[in-house]
């Protein structure tokens, strides 16, 4: 008698990350998303240390082989889009000179404008 099966292939397990590398990774990905809108330097920071953080994993062989390029794949598409970092505004720049700031009308050099007309000098006219 001849039995015949079906193939024999067990099924193979899913690959997995370690929970703690994986919840580090989610919580600096976290990070990134948080901050991204606001704060680009924050953001580049983070998403450095993401990439730094991902490349570990994967050179100490704690990333299973069939997900280290999607792993590595999608920090750099993360990277790639990375907010730019911009300097913080520089404050308002005073438009007027430190002379004219309190004058209060007078100039250096100039006399009063219509000296002695009007005021009874005999001018009048």
């Amino acid at each position: 008698m001849v039995v015949a099966g079906c193939g024999g292939h067990a099924r193979q397990p899913e690959p997995r990350l370690a929970r703690n590398d994986a919840s580090e990774l989610a919580s600096l990905a976290r990070q990134v998303a948080r901050d991204a809108p606001n704060d680009g330097c924050a953001a580049q920071r983070e998403i450095a240390a993401l990439s730094a953080k991902a490349h570990e994993l994967v050179a100490a062989g704690r990333v299973p082989v069939r997900l280290r390029a999607p792993l590595l794949a999608g920090v750099a598409a993360v990277a790639a889009d990375a907010p730019a970092c911009a300097p913080p505004p520089a404050p308002a720049a005073n438009t007027t000179a430190p002379d004219e700031q309190h004058d209060n009308g007078k100039h250096k050099g100039e006399k009063k404008k219509e000296q002695g007309k009007g005021h009874g000098h005999g001018d009048e006219g």
